[in-house]
């Protein structure tokens, strides 16, 4: 009979560790806590982790982050939560290395054992590991610290608290960029951890200092802290301390935090008081639109029809800066709002369609850049849902502005138009379709690009 040693789950594990194939080990890493089952919570303490502690000093970036990413799954297979604390050195270790991803895992980890130890070890295990990561010679340490404040302090005992308040300032006011930018990333996380009455002492000043940051790439966490605070704060409250800091925002000096402004304001104008987000940043969000740079522009036109349907009412400022959008000379921003344009038609309503979209989406149809003509026939199937079967003014509209496509140059845009027949003799009906659209069908059956016959027939 086979020697039962050459089946034990460890010592297959550890020669699959030390096989030359990179494949092989990271498959056997990847079943850590297969292996973990079967060893049991008495070997995994004795032997598994006392192992995996000496094969961290290996250089296998891959390895390590799969182990590192399944400590977070050994609690029970330690004996609970109350042995959680014995995964906590191997992880601390991880926390420190130089690969980015080796660390993520960790941290991911650590917030997962954190929010099952008892109270206790929390305060004589987690919170010294975060001391000595927050206080770390080596940068690495530093930036994994920032990630673990938002899930330890709610379970902090009382008297710790401050402590941990204290080190996270530390690490917003680090010599080191990435330790800072690691801060003030995890910034938002943390100030909706604490208790409503340390905001205005321990988070608005650093929000207020990151705000004049001479770095763009810190000023622009500014935007990101604002959105996750605030639909966790009173109206009034937010009005009075972290509004003039998004109003601020918008003149910018960098085009880089101006935009990254335009990509949060959706999130932004779903947080918010409805009245908040009416009266405040529509006009911000209108000046954006009409900004100087054209890759600020282009943020605001990808975010258009979003914020319009989170809005949804008082959008005269946005609606103005339309026409202007749409003959915007550079491509991007046209490519961009010719994607948000259609999906406007239902949120706007058919008034305002029919006075000031028919217009542009007329206009854009007949766009220099095939891109932007494409977007408006991909956008047919929004345009019927936006209009009453039988074929309204929206419609009347596109089948002519199709007519003309259905002899575009670009070979893609004449396909488009195809795909999008049977579709809109569903709106029209019978009748209109023979009319008027029979004809592109019949046309395309005898294109010269073998594709457009193909849907055609199709």
């Amino acid at each position: 009979m086979a020697d039962d040693k050459e089946f034990d789950p460890l010592r297959l594990l550890q020669e699959d560790l030390k096989d030359d194939d990179q494949e092989t080990i990271v498959s056997a890493t990847n079943k850590l806590e297969t292996i973990a089952i079967a060893l049991g919570p008495a070997r995994v303490k004795s032997d598994l982790l006392p192992f995996l502690t000496e094969y961290s000093e290996t250089d296998n970036d891959e390895a390590q982050t799969n182990i590192a990413r399944q400590m977070g799954n050994l609690v029970p297979h330690v004996g609970g939560a109350a042995n959680a604390h014995i995964l906590l050195p191997l992880l601390e270790k991880y926390a420190g290395e130089e690969e980015f991803v080796v660390r993520e895992a960790a941290v991911d980890s650590l917030n997962k054992i954190a929010t099952q130890l008892p109270k206790a070890d929390i305060g004589t295990k987690y919170i010294p590991l975060i001391r000595r990561l927050a206080n770390g010679d080596w940068f690495t340490s530093r930036v994994s610290a920032c990630g673990l404040f938002h899930v330890a302090y709610p379970h902090a005992p009382d008297t710790l608290q401050g402590e941990l308040r204290g080190l996270f300032a530390n690490l917003c006011n680090d010599d080191t960029p990435m330790v800072k930018k690691a801060a003030f990333q995890n910034l938002g996380k943390f100030a909706i951890a604490l208790q409503k009455q340390y905001f205005k002492t321990d988070i608005l000043p650093v929000l207020k200092s990151l705000s004049v940051d001479e770095m763009d790439s810190m000023r622009i966490h500014v935007v990101v802290c604002c959105v996750q605070l605030a639909n966790k704060m009173d109206p009034a409250d937010f009005a009075a301390t972290l509004l003039p800091l998004i109003e601020a925002v918008q003149d910018d000096t960098s085009w880089r935090v101006r935009s990254d402004l335009c990509k949060q304001m959706p999130e932004l104008c779903k947080n918010v008081d409805p009245q908040i987000a009416q009266k405040k940043l529509v006009p911000i969000y209108a000046k954006l639109l009409r900004d100087k740079e054209a890759e600020v522009r282009t943020m605001g036109c990808r975010v258009l029809a979003e914020v319009c349907a989170i809005v949804k009412t008082g959008l005269t400022e946005i609606v103005s800066c339309l026409e202007a959008v749409a003959t915007d000379g550079v491509a991007p921003v046209r490519v961009a709002f010719s994607k948000s344009l259609i999906p406007l038609c239902n949120i706007l309503g058919k008034e305002v369609a029919g006075k000031t979209l028919i217009p542009i989406i007329t206009q854009m149809c007949t766009d220099e850049n095939s891109e932007v003509r494409g977007n408006i026939v991909d956008s047919v199937d929004q345009i019927c849902e936006a209009d009453q079967p039988g074929g309204g003014a929206i419609i009347t509209a596109i089948i002519n502005a199709l007519m003309e496509l259905s002899k575009d140059p670009k070979w893609r845009v004449r396909q488009s138009v195809v795909d999008k027949s049977t579709l809109l003799a569903k709106c029209v009906g019978v009748k209109n379709f023979d009319k008027k659209l029979q004809g592109i069908v019949i046309a395309a059956l005898s294109d010269h690009v073998f594709s457009i016959r193909e849907h055609a027939c199709v």
